[in-house]
């Protein structure tokens, strides 16, 4: 079969249309070194985009939450901070002597921000002047009232009233800011108790109870005798990190033990302290016949006890029982050292002490 010249002249336009298709083809995907070198240019492409939105993103949220302007900054730094104070709240007692629960809670409407190291302040420890009472130390309740008020103590007193007569009257007083509460059914009777009575020693036996139910709170607790005049602030001497500070009923005679007045003593609300107030009060419930000041002196003379306390004597020339600050010559000897509280003690009498409280100018009713 013979071919003309049509065929072979499309041949040769087919072979010339492959041929350029393979060319084009070459030039648009082009060779390997240049195809990798196009694929590194798109990654830096990329990679660099990717940095600056990241870079973006995060001064923006740096711009927009954490930025202050520097009026507020300075706004914010002048705000002080004030810690909620305690509102007290009288309230009766019950038979076994707990305390009311509304006492140590804090005012609803205080401040709820925290506060920043810049405004902290350190807060001072809680603590209250705690006394008890019934209508025959009335007199001597109120003459304790008019020593605090001369020393400018007229806040965080607390008296209990063992009968509703006391507490009535009391209750009328608007000098000073006192939280008074009252028991329930003591029974005692509104004469004089003598020293070692059974009416007094239940009087006086109560006392550990009603300091219990503050130190469990957290609270420290001044307890002082209404037979003692204070002629200056005492609670600056109560500093430090002792559980206990105890006035001496027996000074500078070195043949006798240490004892303790239990009617003026600083309670710490420590473990080791309302570990102590626990075994005295079960003492007192073992031997009810007892005074309690005896058998607290038992539980000191304990050395497993003792070690277990950071016990601070007071300077007796400054808190002086009745034995010294009534003696003239015990007065002489020590002249230069002015006085802080005087208890009037180791004495036996109502009539008798209020005597001893005149003579030396005490009696302020």
């Amino acid at each position: 079969m013979c071919r003309n010249d049509d065929d072979n002249f499309l041949d040769l336009y087919t072979q010339y249309d492959m041929n350029a298709r393979l060319m084009e083809n070459i030039r648009s995907r082009g060779t390997p070194a240049n195809n990798q070198t196009k694929m590194r240019k798109n990654t830096l492409r990329v990679g660099i985009k990717v940095v600056f939105l990241l870079s973006f993103a995060v001064l923006s949220f740096y711009l927009g939450w954490h930025a202050v302007p520097r009026s507020a900054a300075k706004r914010e730094r002048a705000i002080p901070y004030k810690a909620p104070a305690a509102s007290p709240t009288a309230a009766s007692l019950s038979n076994n002597g707990r305390l009311p629960l509304q006492i140590d809670k804090c005012r609803e409407n205080s401040t709820t921000r925290k506060p920043t190291p810049t405004h902290s302040r350190p807060r001072p420890r809680p603590r209250i002047i705690l006394a008890t009472t019934n209508k025959a130390f009335l007199d001597f309740t109120e003459n304790w009232i008019e020593s605090l008020k001369r020393c400018n103590v007229r806040d965080h007193v607390t008296i209990i009233a063992e009968d509703p007569s006391t507490y009535e009257i009391l209750a009328k007083r608007h000098d000073i800011n006192l939280e008074l509460l009252l028991t329930s059914k003591t029974n005692l009777p509104d004469s004089d108790l003598a020293f070692g009575s059974q009416d007094y020693l239940r009087l006086v036996n109560k006392r550990p109870n009603y300091i219990l139910r503050y130190l469990q709170r957290g609270t420290d607790v001044l307890f002082s005798d209404v037979d003692t005049v204070w002629l200056k602030n005492p609670l600056p001497f109560f500093e430090g990190g002792y559980d206990l500070y105890f006035g001496r009923d027996i000074y500078d005679d070195q043949t006798k033990p240490d004892l303790v007045c239990a009617g003026f003593v600083y309670y710490r609300a420590t473990k080791a302290t309302t570990d102590l107030i626990v075994k005295w009060i079960q003492r007192i419930h073992a031997r009810p016949e007892i005074p309690d000041q005896q058998l607290l002196n038992h539980l000191l003379r304990n050395r497993t006890i003792r070690n277990t306390l950071k016990l601070k004597y007071l300077d007796q020339r400054q808190f002086p029982n009745g034995n010294d600050y009534f003696n003239v010559e015990w007065r002489e000897k020590h002249a230069n050292i002015e006085p802080i509280v005087v208890h009037n003690n180791w004495i036996k009498g109502h009539d008798i002490k209020i005597e001893r409280f005149k003579n030396a100018s005490m009696w302020y009713l």
